[in-house]
């Protein structure tokens, strides 16, 4: 991720509504980190950055109150600004 794109944070992106507003987002040049509970996340997260975005991903369940506000990336590596 860099300094000079703007950042989206887009829960849900594995599929729907999520996942076109992720789509939306890359295609107009920013950066991502997706969020979604399920499985599909890596494979929404692969066709995003086949489209040149650049992403990062956080499985979790933002609908339960111990991980709302775990959409958040797991490594010490800075998001964005």
């Amino acid at each position: 991720m860099t300094d000079t794109k703007p950042l989206a944070v887009v829960t849900g992106a594995s599929s729907g509504i999520g996942h076109e507003l992720a789509k939306q987002f890359a295609e107009h040049g920013f950066d991502l980190l997706i969020c979604a509970e399920d499985v599909g996340l890596a494979a929404a997260a692969d066709g995003l950055r086949a489209g040149g975005a650049d992403v990062q991903t956080v499985q979790s369940d933002s609908a339960r109150t111990t991980e709302s506000s775990s959409c958040t990336p797991p490594s010490p590596r800075p998001v964005g600004r």
